[in-house]
């Protein structure tokens, strides 16, 4: 009994390792790190470690709180989802991507 207690122990620690190492894998090529603009052609753009931008569309299920903002979108052929926490960036910019998403929501379903 005591012997599978530890198993099941020194499995949950390794698990615990190979995750913390992954995600500081994806932490260290900056894959956490983005800018999303909106070009003047009236296009969404998302940024990736300072390369080419790319394109993409927001979907309709984007979801808007005040402190928290998880964008749908569409680029090229996938969907991804992107978070967006309130303190991850300057309020004024939060506020600008919230308003603007909002505004655009109410248009889309007028």
């Amino acid at each position: 009994m005591m012997a599978s207690s530890f198993c099941v122990q020194l499995i949950l620690w390794g698990l615990m390792a190979l995750s913390s190492y992954f995600y500081w894998q994806r932490y260290q090529k900056r894959y956490y790190c983005f800018i999303l603009k909106y070009s003047p052609e009236f296009l969404w753009q998302l940024i990736y470690n300072d390369e080419k931008p790319v394109n993409f569309k927001v979907l309709k299920s984007t979801v808007i709180t005040s402190f928290l903002i998880v964008l749908h979108v569409k680029i090229a052929k996938s969907t991804r989802y992107f978070l967006v926490p309130a303190d991850s960036t300057a309020d004024e910019s939060f506020r600008k991507l919230h308003v603007f998403l909002k505004i655009n929501a109410q248009e889309k379903n007028s």
